[in-house]
């Protein structure tokens, strides 16, 4: 396998030279052509097989190892072919005053990041400086990224026909060099920032760390990014992607689930602060908007809720932010995915505010569960004084607790330490002390901590 190879235009053919590590090149083929080219480059990893030509009025596809060559398509108005290898995935080919990225199967990309850009007038050469894809145009120089639609900066210049850069870019006319800087990147990333342009900051503050730049800095500025972007893309209703974004940053757990209206106490909710967009945005919440957000906070409260439990001992107020995740996906899978909520409550590490969490469950009347949350506690005689209200419903109503079985049931998976609560048995469930007796001790196993082991709970809703 050669380390470089050269495609070399000469009149109507191309001529392949390969590099070995050692040695001088290597004239390995010649492939006649139709035209004479006016423009190549190479598409694809280290060695390829395909390279893009522009003949007059035309590009085309050539596979080197067939030798075959494909019409693309036209060049437009301007009869001159402009391409540009932008790197080892993408190349871009002009046509009028577009520039169509091309994938590695030949194909126009078709994703938010990589786009066709459209230029103010035809570009009659290009540069890219990464970030920036840079066009010669009429009035001097045009700058741009693959991501942005809108133009960075045009730059004017009299008559400018060259474009090149290495570790700089020089731009030149037929009487003219000049030299075009970057400014600092800590000042662009800043500018970009106060543009709302995040994920060009974010790629410019990667490669300012990249150059051994202020890391302090390039830190912060990470977390002002994250934080901006993250309530950019709530207020835009792109909510999976605000809540990855504030996965990233320092934001408290409250102030995230305070986007959303009924999921924090009132007393909880007025200590939130956001900006006047933010406060302006959450008034026009929809039923829609709620459901699709609330959908992506329970992935975000998920992983917070996966890195707190590994880095517990190193978080403050860890048990109170615990707290305050746990019943808001309580509250989010009621209104979601109800299935899930006895799945949380039965979690042996589960933290949902009993006072907060009974409320939600009685508006949603979910008494069953209500039932799975006093038991997860260790609220054993309220878990029974509810069984008893439903206890003598089997004949008259039909209800998920009616019956004295699911008192039964109930007692039986208690443990030794705890059956003096069998003393508060409604006597409804009672059929005879005899036949009764014959059940509570079918089962020993106890899920539950030894009573008085119970920690106490920081206030952090209003009872």
């Amino acid at each position: 396998m050669p380390s470089a190879q050269l495609a070399v235009a000469c009149k109507r053919k191309i001529i392949l030279y390969h590099w070995l590590k050692k040695g001088p090149p290597q004239e390995v083929k010649e492939i006649n052509l139709y035209d004479v080219p006016k423009a190549m480059v190479f598409h694809g990893q280290g060695y390829s097989d395909k390279i893009y030509i522009g003949f007059k009025g035309k590009y085309c596809q050539l596979h080197v190892s067939s030798e075959q060559v494909k019409d693309m398509l036209c060049t437009g108005r301007q009869l001159e072919a402009t391409m540009l290898w932008v790197d080892k995935e993408t190349v871009a080919i002009c046509k009028d005053e577009w520039s169509i990225l091309l994938a590695e199967d030949g194909k126009p990309y078709q994703d938010e990041f990589k786009s066709n850009i459209k230029w103010c007038d035809c570009p009659t050469a290009l540069l890219y400086c990464k970030p920036y894809i840079a066009a010669v145009i009429n009035k001097g120089i045009e700058v741009k990224t693959i991501q942005l639609v809108d133009p960075i900066q045009v730059i004017e210049l009299p008559k400018v026909k060259l474009v090149a850069h290495d570790k700089r870019m020089f731009v030149a006319s037929a009487t003219h060099l000049w030299e075009l800087k970057l400014n600092d990147l800590v000042y662009q990333v800043d500018k970009l920032i106060s543009l709302k342009q995040f994920e060009l900051a974010e790629t410019l503050n990667k490669m300012s760390h990249e150059r051994g730049g202020d890391h302090e800095h390039a830190s912060r500025q990470r977390t002002v990014i994250n934080t901006q972007a993250a309530y950019h893309e709530f207020i835009n209703k792109r909510y999976e992607k605000s809540m990855t974004r504030f996965q990233k940053t320092n934001v408290e757990v409250a102030n995230v689930i305070g986007l959303f209206p009924d999921l924090l106490s009132k007393k909880m909710q007025d200590k939130q602060v956001y900006p006047a967009e933010i406060v302006e945005a959450r008034k026009y919440l929809t039923t829609k908007d709620i459901e699709t957000g609330l959908e992506a906070l329970e992935k975000y409260l998920v992983a917070k809720r996966f890195d707190l439990n590994k880095y517990e001992e190193e978080v403050e107020n860890s048990k109170q932010t615990k707290i305050i995740i746990d019943t808001t996906l309580l509250k989010c899978y009621l209104q979601n995915k109800p299935k899930m909520v006895a799945s949380l409550l039965r979690l042996k590490d589960n933290e949902c505010h009993i006072v907060e969490s009974e409320r939600a469950l009685k508006r949603a009347r979910r008494m069953n569960d209500i039932i799975i949350l006093y038991k997860s506690k260790g609220l054993h005689e309220k878990a029974l004084t509810v069984l008893k209200q439903y206890a003598n419903m089997q004949n008259t109503q039909k209800h998920e607790l009616g019956g004295p079985e699911h008192t039964i049931k109930y007692l039986q998976d208690l443990g030794p330490e705890d059956i003096d609560s069998s003393r508060n048995t409604p006597s409804g469930d009672r059929e005879t002390p005899g036949q009764m007796s014959g059940h509570l001790y079918g089962s020993q196993h106890s899920s539950l901590p030894p009573k008085g082991t119970g920690r106490p709970t920081p206030q952090v809703y209003e009872s």
